[in-house]
């Protein structure tokens, strides 16, 4: 088992997205309503050495989907093209987050508000 896998099994929600945007968010949820658990994942390759928590990276298709079916996450917080990658037969809650290197031109009018009192991700 490796590093980064036994540090996903100690996590419940998984965010993936870009590196300083995800953990703004992930330190926001735990400050504004106490969630904790939060494991980041980035899909452009995380920023070395700058963060105390580790990030996983996940750099292909495969790794995303392996991720989210992992069964170590009871909600996924990411680009809504990446629901389709969870399998159906899960209880995975799945929030979206769309991501503009990801889907800007499917999920432009649904972007979440990440700052201010709009604040709509959980």
């Amino acid at each position: 088992m490796s590093a980064e896998s036994s540090l996903a099994e100690q996590k419940d929600i998984l965010l993936i997205g870009e590196e300083v945007i995800i953990r703004s968010i992930a330190a926001d949820l735990y400050r504004q309503k106490g969630i904790s658990g939060i494991q980041p994942a980035t899909l452009f390759g995380p920023i070395k050495k700058l963060y105390r928590q580790e990030c996983l990276a996940l750099n292909s298709e495969q790794e995303i989907r392996q991720t989210v079916n992992s069964g170590n996450y009871h909600t996924v917080i990411a680009d809504p093209l990446i629901k389709q990658l969870i399998r159906t037969d899960t209880d995975v809650k799945f929030v979206d987050f769309s991501h503009v290197a990801v889907s800007s031109k499917i999920c432009w009018d649904h972007a979440p508000e990440i700052i201010g009192k709009k604040f709509n991700l959980l």
